[in-house]
């Protein structure tokens, strides 16, 4: 017991490690360089991106030592580049090729194309902001690639529009925050035996887990809640073999349980692997046989029916198409107890453990 407690406060660690080291939360700030701007303005290339936590939506104030001298917000995110389209500009000189400036996350307004709800200024020079802001207009505005080093250019290229798959590394599930997923594992094999008297034996080996389960994700600006996901699932595990006599011998359990996963990356983009941690924990009830044996009397197999609860973690990767569907495989750590009451009010207890491989297939609606 203590070492899974030691394993539960290590993931706890990680956790915590990866939420400071993959987001950035509001009001925090980050020294960054604008790789680019377009003659505008209204545009900047930024050597900062999804590994530094800055998603698409993020909105943040550009400033110097001097005051604030832009705000904007980003629309699109490579790993390692992000686009932003600056809709307010308070000082133009201070963009330009090169510079070196901070950013400021800050509350954020939802995006909108609708003219009508652009920013107002008053006779003072006061920016009225409505609820939401009009994207800057030329806002892929950043003309040709040159002077640009490779490594820009080939960063610059995997956020640009364009025909290539490669630039579909963005966030077309966005909107999606709910997925339906199953996980299979099965094996079937036969089996022999050669037994002394000289019979023989013969028969089969199946084993099948199967899991089916609903996610939920947080689209929102919060970084933790954003890495992370809920989710409720049912397992169904089922074994049937032959031991040497050639009896036929069936385990099953039925167990439903709940989840919680944080990722690596932001999961509302596709076209990347997505690697993530994951804790589970349940319920459900399980079924042995048991042969009861003395030196002149061996009795048929009795079926029993069992209470049981389990708990698992471990690591796994996503990867998700434009359109939603995904496919994921999870290397986790599983123990399983269970207990089983006999008729003479004794009780047997089984406990199943041990490391389990799981692949399946996924869809974000």
């Amino acid at each position: 017991m203590k070492r899974i407690i030691y394993k539960f406060l290590l993931i706890i660690m990680i956790f915590v490690f990866y939420q400071k080291s993959f987001a950035l939360e509001l009001d925090e700030k980050l020294t960054t360089r604008l790789i680019k701007v377009s003659k505008t303005k209204k545009t900047v290339l930024l050597n900062r991106g999804l590994e530094d936590g800055l998603v698409v939506g993020d909105h943040a104030k550009f400033f110097l030592t001097t005051g604030v001298v832009a705000r904007g917000v980003v629309v699109k995110s490579s790993p390692t580049r992000s686009i932003w389209s600056v809709y307010r500009i308070i000082e133009k000189d201070a963009l330009y090729k090169n510079k070196v400036v901070n950013i400021k996350i800050t509350k954020g307004m939802q995006v909108t194309d609708d003219q009508t709800r652009s920013m107002i200024a008053d006779k003072k020079g006061n920016i009225d902001l409505p609820q939401s802001i009009v994207l800057a207009p030329g806002a892929n505005d950043l003309g040709p690639e040159d002077n640009m080093t490779d490594d820009d250019k080939n960063d610059m290229n995997s956020i640009s529009d364009g025909d290539s798959p490669a630039i579909e590394t963005g966030y077309g599930i966005t909107n999606q925050s709910f997925e339906v997923w199953g996980l299979l594992n099965f094996n079937n094999m036969s089996v022999s035996s050669d037994l002394t008297n000289g019979e023989q034996t013969s028969g089969g080996v199946t084993a099948l887990d199967f899991t089916m389960g609903l996610e939920k994700y947080f689209n929102t600006k919060s970084s933790f809640l954003r890495h992370a996901s809920l989710q409720v699932f049912f397992h169904q595990s089922t074994q049937d073999a032959v031991n040497l006599s050639g009896i036929q011998i069936g385990l099953s359990a039925f167990s439903y349980g709940g989840a919680a996963n944080y990722h690596f990356k932001d999961p509302f983009m596709f076209g990347k692997l997505i690697p993530f941690l994951t804790m589970g924990f349940g319920l459900g009830s399980s079924q042995d046989s048991i042969e009861f044996n003395s030196s002149t009397i061996t009795t048929s197999a009795d079926i029993l029916e069992g209470s049981s609860n389990f708990i698992s973690f471990g690591v796994g990767g996503k990867f998700y198409l434009k359109n939603g569907f995904g496919a994921r495989a999870i290397l986790d750590y599983y123990q399983r107890g269970e207990i089983y009451s006999i008729d003479d009010g004794s009780e047997y207890t089984k406990t199943v453990s041990g490391l389990r491989v799981q692949m399946g297939l996924s869809y974000r609606f």
